[in-house]
């Protein structure tokens, strides 16, 4: 799911390391900005900006595979 949502190959990183992305629109725009955190085997750690809940809904609109998600922003 996260290639989908990611301008970036999310395979990349290692675990334990960290990538830099941001996620598309579908218009040449930018929703927001985001790290990918690769903890270990397809576990990772999602970081948007933590101003905007409505980041959390639009990735969910793009977990077509039913990957558990949780927010643990609180």
């Amino acid at each position: 799911m996260i290639q989908v949502i990611s301008s970036n190959d999310a395979s990349k990183p290692s675990p334990g390391k960290v990538q830099y992305s941001c996620m598309p629109n579908g218009n040449g725009g930018i929703v927001d900005d985001l790290l990918a955190y690769y903890i270990y085997e397809q576990t990772y750690l999602l970081v948007v900006k933590a101003s905007s809940m409505e980041d959390g809904n639009w990735i969910q609109k793009y977990n077509q595979s039913g990957v558990e998600m949780k927010d643990i922003s609180d």
